[in-house]
């Protein structure tokens, strides 16, 4: 662990400005592997895993309303406060720790073991 609490190999990327987040849908991003999705929920930006857990769509395609995003092709709804599907709260979306310093977007990140 570093002084900042954080583990040696995980690393803070900047994922971009928070101008370029839509107050309507989320913001793609490909971090690695991953398909991460950016949203803007009142204030703050919550960060999750871009596929729908019913039918694997982007998420970020979906519509935003507060901080509920309903999937574009299936409908199923996510609370992203809670990170979970809306009618089956025990299903869970991956999310990703994040931070804004001024308007930066400063995303967790820790790289897959190789």
């Amino acid at each position: 662990m570093t002084s900042t609490g954080r583990a040696m190999d995980e690393c803070l990327l900047d994922v971009g400005s928070t101008a370029q987040l839509s107050r309507e849908h989320g913001t793609p991003l490909g971090v690695a592997n991953a398909r991460i999705a950016l949203f803007r929920v009142g204030g703050r930006v919550v960060a999750v895993e871009d596929a729908c857990l019913h039918c694997s769509s982007p998420l970020s395609d979906g519509r935003l309303e507060g901080a509920i995003v309903a999937c574009a092709r299936c409908g199923w709804a996510y609370d992203l406060d809670a990170g979970s599907v809306m009618r089956l709260p025990a299903l869970r979306l991956n999310a990703f720790p994040v931070r804004v310093e001024r308007t930066r977007i400063l995303l967790e990140w820790t790289p897959p073991p190789t």
